[in-house]
């Protein structure tokens, strides 16, 4: 129990250390749609003036953002795996890892991503297309 109390310590620094970067990625996130939605704020009065639905706008704004997700995904999952083999095989009792381990961050992710685009372009499709041509 001695051997595991130094990785027990290690995984509480890292769930700390995690939730803060969580926290910072967030406020991230937030920034990087915020100014995508303000700089086609022209492009979406344009759409709407064309006869573009609210949940058109929404699909333009969100696509690029899960595009993003899908290929950080695709990208680092073969180096977790590998990075996870190496470290479970130092334990007694070996966990194997399933695709739900992977799954479930990548659908907090995508909803936590979701949520903040949809919140930022709702308050873009959702303004007077003729007042965001005549702004810009």
């Amino acid at each position: 129990m001695s051997s595991n109390q130094e990785v027990a310590d290690f995984s509480r620094f890292l769930l700390m250390y995690a939730s803060i970067s969580l926290f910072l990625t967030l406020f991230g996130l937030f920034g990087i749609t915020y100014y995508a939605i303000r700089q086609r704020i022209r492009e979406t009065g344009i759409r709407k003036i064309h006869g573009a639905s609210f949940r058109q706008i929404l699909w333009l704004v969100n696509r690029p953002f899960i595009r993003y997700i899908g290929i950080a995904f695709v990208l680092t999952v073969p180096v977790v795996c590998y990075a996870m083999e190496g470290w479970l095989q130092q334990f007694a009792y070996r966990v194997h890892p399933e695709i739900i381990h992977f799954l479930f961050p990548l659908l907090f992710t995508v909803g936590i991503t979701l949520f903040t685009v949809c919140l930022n372009s709702y308050r873009a499709a959702r303004n007077n297309p003729v007042d965001s041509i005549k702004q810009e």
